[in-house]
């Protein structure tokens, strides 16, 4: 979108509200994916609709506190990590992620 932050993709029509698109790569400061997303996941941080820009949704899961594993230094936005089947998950702070662009 002309005149807007790097990590705005755009903007989606979601029943009659738009919403933004956000790049949450750029927001972590990791290496943007130039080819196009077809899929987002909507959420609301703070009364704020948004969507997130992914490259593919291989389902939703409820990670037990137990098993993430807080990080002692990390990157604004990233809480920890787990492992869930064999593979790691970052685990993403959002609205903390968010409020740094304010």
């Amino acid at each position: 979108m002309p005149f807007s932050p790097a990590f705005i993709l755009g903007a989606v029509n979601l029943r009659s509200e738009i919403l933004p698109l956000i790049d949450i790569l750029n927001l972590l400061g990791l290496k943007t994916i130039d080819k196009p997303r077809n899929e987002a996941i909507v959420t609301q941080v703070n009364n704020l609709n948004l969507g997130i820009a992914v490259d593919e949704i291989r389902g939703i899961v409820d990670i037990d506190q137990s098993l993430i594993n807080l990080e002692k230094e990390t990157r604004q936005g990233v809480t920890g990590t787990a492992i869930f089947e064999d593979e790691i998950i970052t685990i993403v702070d959002l609205p903390e992620l968010l409020y740094k662009l304010k």
